[in-house]
């Protein structure tokens, strides 16, 4: 293994470099880091290039539409990295672990996004709670001074509670999709993306839940072509953005199939 900063050389693999403490990217000499040459062959290959230039579409027309995606141009940035030193003949075990890194905090935030959704859902139960009670209360009392507008506020009183309810329900549910899509989806994924850095830096092929991570890639991928059809007649920056980062894992779910499905680990 050779240090891409000081030019440090050594027989055996390092993660960082004994000459100069850098993490230093590896870079692959014949069959020496059998883990890294298949991940050179996949970053090698122009449907990785297409997935920069498409990760870069969708980053920049996000961008121009005014929405700010941090973690979209954090990803963007690792991913030319990436491939620049894909070039060089180097596996860039250091930005592929950014680019994982990226992905990690996509799946946190996608769990708290669950969990802020439960807890108002449960809120709104709460106010439907007081809502009814209340109506009851009012008509309980509009009985005992025998006023005509209690017959009203019985059905009133259901409505006013039902209305809170199906809220309620929608919520739950969107926040138990979130969860299962974050669990089985973005979580395997990210075991996924991890695993390719550990194997380059290691020097041993350990690549984990390949096939996991391109079954939900193209799931992910079809549901976002699908969804961005809706945004071509509201906003045209906005069907690009959606419609690139759809591409994006497709394509890259071709590109685990191509390389890395026969070679997963247990």
């Amino acid at each position: 293994m050779k240090c891409n900063y000081c030019g440090f050389e050594s027989e055996n693999n390092f993660i960082f470099c004994p000459n100069c403490g850098k993490e230093a990217p590896v870079e692959v000499y014949g069959d020496e880091n059998p883990a890294a040459n298949i991940v050179l062959n996949a970053l090698k290959d122009k449907l990785f290039f297409i997935i920069c230039i498409l990760l870069t579409v969708a980053s920049a027309s996000a961008l121009l539409s005014g929405n700010i995606n941090v973690l979209s141009i954090l990803a963007t940035i690792f991913i030319w990295l990436v491939y620049n030193a894909s070039t060089k003949n180097i596996a860039d075990a250091k930005n592929l672990r950014c680019v994982s890194g990226t992905f990690y905090a996509y799946y946190v935030i996608v769990n708290v996004t669950a969990i802020i959704v439960a807890v108002c859902s449960f809120i709104t139960l709460l106010f439907s709670g007081i809502i009814f009670s209340s109506a009851l209360l009012a008509g309980n009392l509009a009985n005992e001074l025998g006023n005509e507008l209690a017959d009203l506020l019985g059905p009133l009183s259901f409505l006013l509670a039902a209305s809170p309810i199906l809220i309620f329900i929608v919520f739950l549910a969107v926040a138990a999709i979130l969860v299962l899509l974050s669990i089985f989806g973005l979580r395997n994924i990210h075991k996924f993306l991890k695993s390719l850095y550990e194997s380059v830096q290691s020097g041993i092929i350990a690549f984990t839940k390949c096939k996991t991570a391109e079954t939900w890639l193209m799931v992910f991928g079809v549901l976002g072509a699908i969804s961005s059809l809706s945004e071509l007649s509201s906003s045209v920056l906005a069907f690009c953005s959606s419609a690139a980062l759809a591409a994006v894992q497709i394509i890259a779910s071709l590109l685990i199939k191509k390389y890395f499905s026969t070679q997963e680990q247990p």
